[in-house]
């Protein structure tokens, strides 16, 4: 948010609270500071943040005090005020507030009540505009509200009313507003829709019609909109998707047509063009892609293409795909994980056969891959995750082999550094 960072973290005084790091100076006194011992003791309030629940300069979060439960919190960084939002299940009882996405003016999330289960509420970050939406299950069944994405004005999510499974949802924040968009599997079946991810004003999701298996689906929020993308694997068997990610303004994904194992995809919204990038592996058993995450107009993953070991591809709209780097040479794998998007250059996570799991960037180039730093030194791996821009430095958590796990801050440099 701005120049700061917000993350939970545990010390032995106060347990597991919310922190704040600002971006200037990382290593300065006082440059790190709790925000709120807000369950005062060695246990903490454990508060769940997530980028998803921030909403200008408010986070919302859930958290747990020692009269309320866990129940819903805010802090605000314009005024360094943290409190209780509002108590939704009254006293020790937990409303569980969690599935934050930001709207305008707050956010919409998931909570349980005693009254109506599981079910969609919304909040401005007062107590007074902090609101029950709707009994989707009615009575005390839980809808199970999940993955809310916006487009606009409109949150789409998974939800369950009872009667016809996990389907897709919409709500514009009103009780009225709140609909199902189509029973996609008919009946009391569900179509369990899963990586929702929006590409311009369209949403991407997999869904089972019980016809085709699991499958690319998109919807513009409207029931003629919403509609089966491709039979990737024709037929009852299932692509199972997964991984998506936009790149200028295409969808990539990964998945298995039930010829060449598990590939990189992509799709214009279209059935004519939804079609398979590359066969990096030729046969059946696949590239096993992971990780894939848009930086600017590159697409970057990991994959084996049966030479190399699982190493970090590339890919673009272009469709020209290679491989980036062998950074563990030979047949072995350097295992790229938790790779990020960190101010247009990657971030990630890799060993080398010499320094162990360590943090690594790319610019794309083999020559603009590179080792961060050996934080743990030799064969050892500090383990770094969580890489987050944040003004001038990329944070992210390491473990040194002395000081356990941390937080630490590498200042962010141009592509040709």
């Amino acid at each position: 948010m701005g120049n700061k960072l917000f993350f939970d973290a545990s010390d032995p005084k106060h347990g597991e609270e919310l922190w704040r790091a600002r971006s200037t100076r990382p290593n300065a006194a006082g440059h790190t500071t709790l925000v709120k011992d807000i369950l005062p003791g060695r246990v903490g309030s454990i508060p769940d943040v997530d980028p998803a629940s921030v909403s200008g300069e408010k986070l919302f979060f859930a958290a747990t005090d020692r009269p309320h439960g866990r129940e819903l919190w805010m802090s605000n960084s314009l005024n360094g005020m943290t409190r209780l939002v509002r108590d939704i299940w009254p006293g020790p009882e937990n409303s569980s507030a969690q599935e934050f996405t930001a709207v305008e003016g707050g956010v919409l999330f998931r909570a349980l009540d005693k009254a109506h289960g599981e079910e969609l509420w919304k909040s401005d970050g007062t107590t007074k505009g902090t609101k029950f939406i709707k009994d989707i299950w009615p009575g005390t069944g839980s809808s199970h509200p999940d993955s809310l994405r916006t487009i606009g004005k409109t949150v789409l999510f998974a939800a369950d009313n009872g009667q016809k499974g996990a389907e897709l949802w919409r709500s514009d924040g009103t009780a009225t507003g709140t609909k199902l968009i189509k029973d996609i599997n008919p009946g009391p079946d569900t179509s369990e829709p899963n990586d929702l991810t929006i590409r311009g004003g369209t949403l991407f999701f997999i869904a089972d019609d019980g016809t085709h298996g699991e499958e690319l689906w998109k919807s513009d929020g409207t029931t003629k909109g919403t509609r089966l993308v491709k039979d990737i694997a024709p037929g009852a068997a299932s692509s199972e998707p997964n991984d998506e990610a936009v790149v200028d303004g295409m969808l990539f994904f990964s998945a298995d047509d039930g010829r060449h194992g598990r590939e990189l995809w992509k799709s214009d919204g279209t059935t004519k063009g939804t079609r398979l990038v590359k066969d990096i592996k030729p046969g059946p058993a696949g590239g096993n892609l992971n990780e894939l995450v848009a930086v600017g107009q590159r697409l970057y993953f990991e994959a084996d293409d049966g030479g190399h070991g699982l190493e970090l591809w590339k890919s673009g709209s272009s469709g020209h795909t290679k491989l980036v780097k062998d950074i563990k040479p030979g047949p072995k794998s350097s295992n790229p994980r938790r790779l990020a998007d960190v101010k247009g250059k990657l971030y990630f996570r890799a060993r080398d056969g010499q320094h162990g799991m360590e943090p690594w960037k790319s610019n794309s180039r083999t020559s603009g891959t590179k080792l961060v730093q050996d934080i743990a030194p030799g064969a050892a791996s500090s383990d770094p995750s969580q890489f987050t821009a944040v003004k001038g430095f990329v944070f992210f958590t390491a473990d040194d082999g002395r000081t356990g796990e941390e937080l630490w801050a590498a200042p962010l440099r141009h592509h040709h550094d």
